[in-house]
């Protein structure tokens, strides 16, 4: 009974020991995963505030220029901030709200006569712009050449004569295909680092998630989540191990139950052989007393047959003795 009660206690402390061993190889692989996610989610934050920069500049020479647009400098000057900022996919004017001059145009001539102000599915972050007087990102939506994109918008006002207010000008826009933007962020070094990872916002109309970047699986066990400011909104990227998180850890989960077997069979051998030790010594005890007091009933058994012969000897000695006499007499 001793023996198994300290089999069960050796086995679920081996067994903690076990778990402790995997809990702390799991966090570290979760520290580990989190770290890679931080590292990733704040380069694609730069990348993404470096592209919107573009319109601030875009802002900056059209005010310097008395907001007259020179379509070959306007030309120019995109191509050197594309040169510097590749993530973007184009740059544009937009008096009025109508996308007028976008630089490169090949590949963009969908987009040109379109309203930001008035196109319902995605005028919503261009009267915010206009509100707030602050730039706002849009997207990722389909964009009407093709492909999933997002536009940053910034609204510039004129100013009027001296005494009055300045009145909207249009945007700077600068858009970005979500795909430019993942590669110029190298987001795929988390695949090639053994993890699935998804790039997500949650959708300010419908208030579900909409997850725009996908490297696996569409559903993924207890990612790791990291989540970054974008203008009028936040990114979120989840990450976790393609294999799963204790996959490469069961293989030390095995060798952690077969020492915990090993361990709780070697304390209930032990506890076993000194419980039994103080029986086997009783009975040692017992069986050498046994032996002893056989010994004395055998000596005394042994005197008994000695008397008895002796007085049987003597008897015979007397009877012979007084034959003797008799004859001798008669």
């Amino acid at each position: 009974m001793w023996a198994v009660v300290a089999f069960v206690m050796a086995l679920v402390s081996g067994l903690w020991v076990a778990w402790l061993n995997i809990d702390g190889r799991d966090q570290a692989q979760r520290a580990e995963a989190f770290a890679l996610a931080s590292a990733q989610a704040a380069l694609l934050n730069q990348r993404l505030d470096a592209a919107l920069s573009a319109t601030y500049a875009l802002g900056a020479v059209l005010r310097q220029s008395q907001f007259v647009v020179e379509p070959d400098n306007f030309n120019q000057l995109g191509s050197e901030l594309l040169r510097y900022h590749p993530g973007i996919s184009s740059l544009q004017y937009a008096p009025g709200g109508i996308t007028t001059y976008i630089t490169p145009l090949a590949g963009n001539e969908k987009a040109i006569g379109n309203n930001l102000l008035l196109v319902t599915d995605r005028n919503k972050e261009a009267l915010q712009a206009v509100q707030t007087r602050k730039l706002t990102l849009a997207g990722p939506f389909e964009l009407r050449q093709g492909g999933l994109g997002i536009a940053g918008r910034l609204p510039l006002f004129k100013p009027l004569a001296a005494g009055g207010t300045d009145a909207f000008w249009g945007f700077a826009v600068a858009l970005i295909r979500v795909s430019e933007l993942v590669q110029s962020a190298n987001l795929d070094s988390l695949a090639q680092s053994g993890y699935d990872y998804g790039l997500w916002r949650i959708h300010p109309d419908t208030g579900e998630r909409q997850v725009f970047v996908r490297s696996g699986a569409e559903k993924m066990s207890h990612p790791i989540v990291v989540d970054f400011p974008v203008p009028n909104g936040r990114w979120h990227l989840s990450v976790a191990p393609k294999t799963g998180w204790l996959t490469e850890h069961m293989s030390n989960a095995a060798l952690g139950i077969a020492f915990a077997l090993l361990f709780a069979g070697m304390v209930a051998t032990m506890v076993y052989v000194m419980r039994r030790q103080p029986l086997r010594l009783q009975e040692q005890v017992a069986l050498r007393t046994r032996e002893l007091n056989d010994e004395v009933q055998a000596r005394r058994a042994a005197q008994a047959g000695l008397k008895l012969a002796a007085q049987v000897f003597e008897s015979s000695a007397e009877a012979i003795m007084i034959t003797d006499c008799t004859n001798k007499i008669l």
